[in-house]
């Protein structure tokens, strides 16, 4: 059993840091298609707070590859 879960935490964090990425990527996005769809209108602050987790996504995905790779 111990080596099993350690084996699975890697790819869970993978799959986390993928997720994370993906989603910071689609607020990016929105921050600059809700200007450009709706003049005059900014996207909400929280689609702003989601954007800057991108990067940690990034990270996240990264080193849980190396550690992947590692094992």
């Amino acid at each position: 059993m111990g080596i099993e879960t350690g084996r699975r935490l890697p790819k869970a964090f993978f799959i986390l840091g993928v997720a994370m990425f993906l989603v910071g990527l689609a607020a990016v996005g929105a921050l600059f298609l809700v200007p450009a769809v709706w003049p005059g209108h900014v996207a909400p602050t929280a689609v702003y707070v989601v954007g800057m987790g991108t990067p940690f996504g990034l990270l996240i995905a990264i080193a849980a590859t190396v550690w992947q790779g590692r094992d």
